[in-house]
């Protein structure tokens, strides 16, 4: 039975970040994305990090509850629920165990050493699984979403990542990103022989 639509980008199809933007962004919006990369290193001392099979604890305990006061304030402000701040915990659990062991990936944008950026993806073989993101809203206006994708296309073409996938939701941001959909599927079991679990 289909459910709800993901979406994802096939990095197979591209040679590079460079041949993807140019072919789903026309040059004027590639532009854009350069200047507001280079307006948030002009303002600001900023540094991108990826942690990738290697991140202390320490380090982790200090982005991830960073992590959880900006995606807290993010939808405090928007006035609305977030599913995944009542699962915080089991985030908190497992992701550390999966970036040591490669199955999870963690880009961290910083400015003076403060976390502004954080996206949490997991991987499996040749696919990266879009899970968790969120920012400082006091810098909306620089759009780190796009300037923190592009770093992560980058980290995916290094890595001879061939799906990007970015799971359920068709949000606008998202339509301009991808070039192909699916559907969510849940399956029925159920005993063919049986005239009872045929009818219902």
């Amino acid at each position: 039975v289909n459910t709800y639509k993901g979406s994802l980008i096939l990095l197979k199809n591209y040679k590079n970040t460079e041949d993807y933007l140019k072919q789903k962004f026309s040059a004027g919006r590639r532009s854009k994305f350069r200047t507001y990369q280079k307006r948030l290193e002009t303002c600001f001392n900023i540094e991108y990090k990826t942690y990738f099979g290697n991140i202390s604890k320490d380090e982790y305990e200090f982005l991830f509850e960073a992590f959880h006061d900006m995606t807290k304030k993010r939808f405090l402000e928007k006035k609305i629920q977030n599913y995944d701040l009542s699962r915080w915990h089991v985030y908190h659990e497992i992701a550390y165990p999966l970036i040591n062991s490669k199955e999870a990936v963690l880009f961290v944008v910083f400015s003076d050493g403060k976390p502004i950026s954080i996206c949490l993806n997991f991987v499996r073989n040749k696919t990266t699984y879009g899970y968790l993101r969120t920012y400082d809203t006091d810098y909306s206006k620089f759009y780190l979403g796009f300037t923190d994708f592009i770093k992560q296309l980058h980290w995916c073409f290094e890595n001879n990542i061939e799906i990007f996938d970015l799971l359920k939701g068709s949000y606008p941001y998202k339509m301009r990103l991808i070039d192909t959909q699916y559907f969510f599927q849940k399956h029925v079991l159920y005993n063919s022989n049986s005239i009872l679990t045929t009818i219902f």
